[in-house]
């Protein structure tokens, strides 16, 4: 794969890529007071080799980046952080050690909890084994290293004059944006993408919360967050740059609220059923092969209605079961 680019007022993107069905990522190395790269892609010996040539057509070596900020902790996001950590501070949402770091106690607390969570959506033992193993094989991807110092929203960072964090979870708990005001610049990596509507993925609570993510919602108000605020365009983690930023934020919520009311309609035709049943009933076959990302996103739509107080939930032998409320 050859170098690409994309410039606008010192900011690069640069196109690798990945293994992953979401095809290539886009990181951006912005030239600032400090050399920085926003998320640094997989780790794949490719994304490697078209990384260190892109840096090169620029003029840089690998070890001449002051600083690595992460958007979040997926690996075709932040796999190649490790090469960095020795020549450049490392920067993201503070949950982003617990991957970094590979914690051998934070990975078995999630197999654990999702463990108990698809028994209790009645998740087929054969498709709950599959997206065991496919989380386990996700904590493998990256190589061990940890942030050097945490973001959080609205802080300034050093370095790059005028952009400020915005925190932007839903996608990821780790989530962060990126925005420089002066000409409303945005560095969005997954959360706002233009061709395909981000996935809300849900996930097991982190050292200190209770509960597991309630991603969609959290997603939602990030969302509306950005509607909010001087965002001229997008440059994403995947696809086109974004132009028309609140009519793609005003149809994502719309198209969200659509969702949710199919899996209302659902629920009054059929009556109560669990969490796996309503997923099989509204993806059919894509559930055995995409079972995790179905799930989610089936239950972060019921989540939806559960804030609405348009369902009810009820535990019958530990089973979860949703029914829409009559009237």
């Amino acid at each position: 794969m050859s170098p690409t680019f994309l410039k606008t007022h010192h900011i690069h993107q640069i196109t690798l890529p990945t293994p992953f069905l979401v095809g290539p990522v886009h990181v951006y190395l912005i030239e600032g007071d400090a050399l920085t790269l926003v998320d640094t892609g997989p780790n794949t010996t490719e994304a490697w080799e078209v990384l260190t040539k892109s840096l090169k057509v620029r003029g840089y070596q690998p070890e001449d980046i002051d600083q690595i900020i992460l958007t979040h902790h997926h690996p075709d996001h932040a796999g190649l952080t490790y090469c960095f950590a020795e020549t450049a501070e490392i920067k993201g949402n503070w949950k982003n050690n617990y991957w970094l770091e590979a914690d051998s106690e934070f990975f078995s607390n999630i197999i654990a909890f999702f463990s108990t969570l698809y028994d209790r959506l009645n998740v087929p033992l054969r498709l709950k084994n599959k997206i065991l193993k496919e989380n386990k094989n996700y904590m493998r991807m990256m190589k061990t290293t940890t942030l050097s110092s945490s973001l959080k929203n609205e802080d300034l960072i050093d370095g790059l004059s005028g952009w400020k964090i915005i925190e932007t979870p839903g996608h990821a708990q780790t989530h962060v944006s990126m925005l420089r005001e002066e000409d409303g610049c945005f560095i969005g990596g997954d959360h706002i993408l233009g061709h395909i509507s981000s996935n809300a993925i849900i996930e097991a609570p982190y050292p200190g919360e209770k509960n597991r993510s309630r991603s969609l919602l959290q997603y939602r108000k990030a969302l509306e967050k950005c509607a909010h605020l001087p965002i001229d365009k997008v440059h994403p983690g995947h696809g086109e740059t974004v132009i028309n930023v609140n009519d793609l934020i005003n149809t994502r919520l719309k198209d969200q609220e659509a969702r949710a009311e199919q899996l209302l309609n659902l629920l009054k035709k059929h009556g109560s059923k669990d969490c796996y049943q309503i997923c099989a009933l509204f993806f059919k076959e894509v559930v055995d092969i995409q079972p995790d990302l179905t799930m989610s996103e089936i239950l972060g739509h019921l989540d939806l209605l559960e804030e609405k107080n348009l369902l009810s939930v009820t535990v019958q032998k530990n089973k979860l079961y949703y029914s829409a409320y009559k009237g």
